[in-house]
């Protein structure tokens, strides 16, 4: 998060306090503004999980974890006890993300988990390569939300399937 963000270090400090508590590793990473800006131009500043993301998942860094998992800087762990594992071991996914409670968008990247592998580098490749969103509303949400309905990953908006 940018250092002006002013939700950033509260949540951080809950989540990393969530972290040591379940023996997970935890990163941070604060920058100013401009930093951030010139890391992702021409995207807007959502992208920077993405980057982040596709980062971690090419460095030795996601060989020691299951799961890489990415959350806002305006989201925070509440239930303190619950254990993410727990949670992920009920996902056979390779990529986890919540589903959006408004119109928006059908997905919600807030908090996104990845298995590292091949599939989820591609999907993280493709998703960086979405041109038409890097500077739309929704960004990357809508922009992988778009790449998993053209794979038949999701279910297409209005079908039967995507009913329930």
């Amino acid at each position: 998060y940018t250092e002006d963000y002013l939700p950033g270090p509260l949540c951080a400090e809950r989540n990393a306090a969530y972290a040591r508590l379940h023996g997970y590793g935890f990163v941070s990473h604060v920058m100013s503004a401009e930093d951030m800006r010139a890391a992702l131009e021409p995207r807007a500043c959502q992208w920077y999980k993405i980057l982040m993301l596709r980062w971690c998942l090419g460095s030795d860094f996601a060989c020691r974890y299951d799961h890489v998992v990415w959350i806002d800087a305006d989201a925070a762990v509440l239930d303190m006890h619950r254990s993410l594992g727990e949670l992920l071991a009920l996902c056979p996914q390779e990529v986890v993300c919540c589903e959006d409670c408004s119109a928006a968008s059908a997905l919600n990247t807030g908090v996104l988990a990845v298995r590292p592998g091949a599939y989820a580098r591609e999907l993280l490749e493709a998703l960086w390569d979405e041109r038409r969103f890097w500077t739309r509303s929704y960004h990357e949400q809508s922009a992988l939300e778009r790449l998993l309905r053209r794979r038949g990953e999701l279910p297409v908006a209005g079908s039967a399937a995507a009913a329930g």
